[in-house]
């Protein structure tokens, strides 16, 4: 009795641990392998940096600088002496042994920068002062020496009118920078009689530009 006590114990156990470890090949038969997750490559970013600065200069220049009729004398017969830097230049009958100037020759005045300017013009002395007699006349016009030199602006004077010394006269609002359109000429005419006292005469012109616009 004992025997079979015993034996049936054992079977008891062994199915049980048969049982258990079905249950637990069953379940691990249901687990899923879950798919490996793939890392993504590290980022980081940066910037990089272009710099440039533009810069424009203001930028007058006499390109001729000086008109010089040289020396000459007044004939006592006409009394006085014109003399004109306009066109191919003019000498009055009364001029003699000075030279002639063309306006080829007389003063040019040229926007070397690269903004448009508003140029005046001055004289450091009048017909007076010039000549050192009262009733001489110094007179001056302004040209535009290239087409379109003072664009979207004004030349003046465009007729002979004395010079200006204080204050300076506005000769042009918008000279150009354009290097094919970008210079006055300065014409001139003097006139003096045989009353004028000898010696050289000199006058210096002064020509201030102020950048306007863009």
């Amino acid at each position: 009795m004992e025997n079979k006590t015993l034996l049936f114990l054992l079977v008891l156990t062994i199915a049980i641990s048969l049982l258990g470890t079905a249950v637990t090949l069953s379940k691990v038969g249901k687990i899923q392998l879950q798919p490996l997750q793939k890392t993504t490559g590290l980022a980081q970013s940066d910037i990089g940096n272009v710099t440039l600065n533009i810069q424009k200069n203001a930028s007058l220049i006499f390109v001729i600088n000086s008109v010089n009729w040289s020396s000459g004398s007044v004939d006592t017969l006409t009394g006085y002496c014109e003399l004109w830097t306009n066109l191919s230049g003019f000498n009055s009958a009364g001029c003699i042994g000075f030279s002639t100037v063309t306006e080829n020759q007389t003063l040019v005045i040229e926007n070397d920068g690269q903004v448009h300017l508003n140029v005046t013009l001055n004289s450091s002395v009048n017909a007076t002062g010039f000549m050192g007699e009262t009733g001489a006349m110094f007179q001056w016009k302004i040209n535009e020496n290239e087409t379109n030199s003072c664009f979207g602006g004004t030349v003046s004077p465009t007729t002979f009118t004395n010079v200006s010394v204080a204050p300076a006269a506005n000769i042009c609002d918008m000279l150009n920078f354009t290097d094919t359109k970008d210079t006055l000429r300065v014409d001139l005419f003097v006139n003096f009689t045989i009353n004028a006292p000898q010696g050289q005469k000199n006058a210096t012109f002064t020509a201030l530009g102020t950048q306007t616009g863009t």
